[in-house]
């Protein structure tokens, strides 16, 4: 994917934790976190953000330009959606940068 000019150096490449498993189950991303002994149910935008990153999108521009390019919506209203939720997915330790 095409990725915004100047963003590349500067946008921090995202993965999976380590320590993660995913598996899709329906329209749902199951994911477990085996340090934390703890499950996440991904639906929504952690759902097509996780099935992005999978698919090997590693940056937040092109996970926001993929998801924007295959979804309707407010372009400004997804973009925020993906912020908010990136920033979660890395709090709990789901996602890391790399």
């Amino acid at each position: 994917m095409n990725e915004p000019a100047g963003t590349a150096q500067t946008e921090e490449r995202l993965a999976a934790g380590a320590d993660v498993l995913a598996i899709k189950i329906e329209d749902e991303m199951v994911v477990f976190h085996m340090t934390q002994g703890r499950y996440y149910g991904l639906r929504g935008a952690a759902g097509l953000i996780w099935r992005s990153i999978e698919a090997g999108a590693d940056r937040e521009s092109a996970i926001v330009e993929e998801i924007i390019a295959t979804h309707r919506g407010d372009p400004d209203h997804i973009r925020a959606d993906i912020a908010k939720t990136l920033t979660q997915l890395k709090q709990s330790g789901l996602l890391v940068a790399v």
